[in-house]
């Protein structure tokens, strides 16, 4: 497990060679899967796909599912329950049929990974979670911090990511998840020798669509001086 919130579960999952993981099962949430290394095949429904490294799966809430690999070499992902699984009932069922709702999807991140640029893997509709990879050459110029409606995660795939959030500043290496709670000021700068690559989680979906930028920190912190916080105040937690 790498993070709970309200807005989603995050955890790592590993699956040795020539070995499946649950067997067929649906979850109450919206299930994503995004592949670290190795390949993935994914029983979703009737339909069986492949995902490789750098693939996002998307699984609407309720679709019988199975992940297994049949490669030769370990792999690995992440795994998004969005949002957050109901308290005191099962994390999934399983299911003895391959009916269930439509609507998933598998989505290739650029396969050449391009110098630098965004690329959006889940589709416009998807509101429990909208998941980008970005690739940024040190010294990008960034805008002042910013503050976001929905919580935002990022996940570096390579490279070094500087990122400052209400008075802290985070290194983050690859494999390191920066967790940024929404109403929390922050900003993320490529650095070090490479470019940095990382993956983007906005949890949920922006009501103002995934491409909401968010809002400058000294106009939200200028509206709300000397204004108390109230009991649902967003809170500074710390990033790990």
């Amino acid at each position: 497990m790498l993070c709970r919130l309200e807005s989603a579960w995050v955890m790592a999952g590993r699956v040795p060679a020539g070995c499946g993981a649950l067997p067929r099962h649906t979850h109450e949430v919206d299930q994503l899967y995004y592949v670290l290394s190795g390949t993935m095949q994914v029983r979703l429904g009737h339909d069986e796909v492949e995902a490789t490294q750098g693939s996002l799966v998307y699984i609407p809430a309720g679709t019988p599912h199975e992940n297994r690999n049949t490669g030769l070499a370990a792999e690995l992902h992440l795994e998004i329950l969005a949002p957050a699984p109901p308290p005191f009932r099962p994390l999934y069922t399983l299911a003895d049929s391959c009916g269930g709702p439509e609507g998933y999807y598998v989505a290739s991140g650029p396969a050449d990974h391009p110098l630098a640029g965004k690329h959006w893997l889940t589709e416009p509709g998807t509101r429990s979670c909208a998941a980008q990879v970005a690739t940024e050459q040190p010294g990008t110029d960034r805008p002042g911090m910013r503050i976001h409606e929905a919580d935002r995660l990022l996940y570096v795939l390579a490279g070094t990511l500087d990122v400052w959030a209400a008075g802290s500043h985070m290194i983050a290496q690859r494999g390191t998840l920066a967790v940024l709670p929404a109403g929390v000021p922050h900003v993320e700068l490529s650095s070090g020798a490479e470019a940095t690559r990382y993956l983007t989680l906005l949890l949920p979906t922006p009501d103002a669509g995934r491409d909401d930028p968010g809002r400058p920190a000294e106009d939200v912190l200028a509206t709300t001086a000397g204004v108390e916080p109230g009991p649902d105040a967003p809170v500074a937690r710390p990033i790990y």
